[in-house]
């Protein structure tokens, strides 16, 4: 019975090294893709309770957080546990059943508390303790269309204009896919968008002007 040598079992498992090292990045990659995929079947849903929303409300869309508040952020959904904002309505008024598609799949927290306030950010989840006094979601909302913050209309409004995408806030280091954003636009189409402005600056929370340029660089 041959058995093997030292050199040869050495051989054998620097060739297992050599093949996971070119598989794993391959393995990597799929599954970013997996997640940019699991991240537009959730923008489809805040899609479509964006369509129910706005036949019930003569096709308005709801008011963006910096209509309300400039405090919180673009990604506030919920606030001081009664406030709500932006695209946290959707839930509110019964359009979203799930809290679990206010989280990106890719987003790098699931929920997280900070400072002495007792908030919460990096998604609306379903953990009891996870809901406190500020919670954000993984998914920016345009609260900077055409100061002072007017409203998204269906009707009105270009199809191209983008009003929800992944968080691209630097606040709390929460790039959901690293190389880019998937966008959701008016007429509900979803793309994914690379935008070096938004990749490379450290872009605040509720720095609305800022914001903007970067919403105009999703629009078509």
């Amino acid at each position: 019975m041959n058995k093997f040598t030292l050199i040869e079992l050495l051989v054998v498992i620097a060739i297992i090294g050599v093949l996971i090292s070119i598989l794993l990045p391959s393995l990597e990659n799929s599954r970013r893709i997996a997640k940019i995929a699991v991240c537009k079947s959730q923008l489809h849903q805040f899609a479509i309770a964006s369509q129910s929303y706005a036949s019930d409300n003569k096709s308005w869309l709801p008011h963006g957080q910096a209509s309300l508040g400039t405090a919180y952020g673009c990604f506030a959904v919920l606030t001081e546990d009664t406030k709500w904002f932006g695209h946290g309505n959707y839930f509110k008024l019964g359009y979203l059943d799930e809290r679990s598609v206010y989280h990106c799949p890719g987003g790098s927290k699931a929920a997280h508390q900070y400072g002495g306030s007792g908030g919460s950010y990096g998604g609306f989840t379903t953990a009891p303790n996870a809901l406190r006094q500020t919670t954000v979601s993984s998914y920016n909302y345009r609260s900077s269309f055409e100061i002072p913050y007017r409203q998204f209309n269906l009707t009105l409004d270009s199809g191209d204009y983008a009003y929800m995408s992944d968080h691209f806030a630097g606040l709390y280091n929460q790039d959901c896919h690293l190389a880019g954003f998937n966008v959701l636009y008016i007429d509900s189409s979803i793309n994914f968008k690379k935008t070096n402005f938004a990749l490379n600056n450290d872009i605040s929370s509720n720095d609305y002007a800022t914001q903007e340029v970067v919403w105009q660089s999703f629009d078509r």
